[in-house]
């Protein structure tokens, strides 16, 4: 037996993990990489790219989430890339924001950046805008962008976590263990999904 410690060899990780099945996720910069990083390594065997415009080149499942109130990556943009893949799964979250896919609004960013960089004379105001949508895209208490149509207010996050959950446990109970129904088309609260 391996000593836990020691990262070079994962023999401490023996009947924990099935090599031959493993699922990569990610959101926004990291969804991008989930689907570059899982077109180039055939070791993932399931992908699931989360609020970015990219979906692997290669025959493997995929579902893509997108929310269609994100004013960083645009649910059309996720839509045309998908649209590449005839019969990926795309997963909608109506009304929801860029971050509907994490507990980043959770942090409070938007009171960090007034208390901590709005008042420096030194401010790239431009450069501020975008971080502090960046961080607030889809968080209560932020505005959705005007373009987008989506009212004065994003879906509650709360209410974007249901479909998020379940088709993300569907997906890989499916294309990893082999189980369950996998993803269909049809909707979970404000989550729908077409094929």
């Amino acid at each position: 037996r391996a000593n836990a410690g020691d990262v070079s060899d994962a023999a401490f990780l023996a009947g924990s993990v099935d090599l031959a099945h493993v699922g990569l996720t990610g959101h926004s910069a990291g969804g991008g990489t989930t689907a570059e990083a899982g077109a180039l390594d055939t070791r993932f065997t399931a992908l699931l790219p989360m609020a970015a415009p990219a979906v692997a080149d290669r025959d493997v499942p995929q579902l893509v989430m997108s929310a269609t109130c994100d004013g960083i990556v645009p649910d059309a943009d996720i839509a045309a890339a998908v649209a590449t893949r005839p019969g990926t799964p795309f997963l909608r979250v109506q009304g929801a924001g860029h971050l509907a896919f994490s507990d980043l609004c959770g942090l409070g960013l938007a009171e960090l950046a007034e208390q901590v960089l709005a008042p420096r004379d030194d401010l790239n105001a431009r450069l501020y805008e975008g971080l502090l949508q960046l961080a607030t895209d889809g968080c209560p208490g932020a505005t959705p962008a005007p373009e987008l149509a989506c009212g004065d207010a994003f879906l509650p996050i709360e209410d974007g976590f249901a479909p998020i959950r379940t088709y993300a446990t569907r997906f890989f109970d499916a294309a990893l263990r082999g189980t369950g129904e996998g993803v269909t088309a049809g909707t979970v609260g404000a989550g729908e999904v077409t094929l």
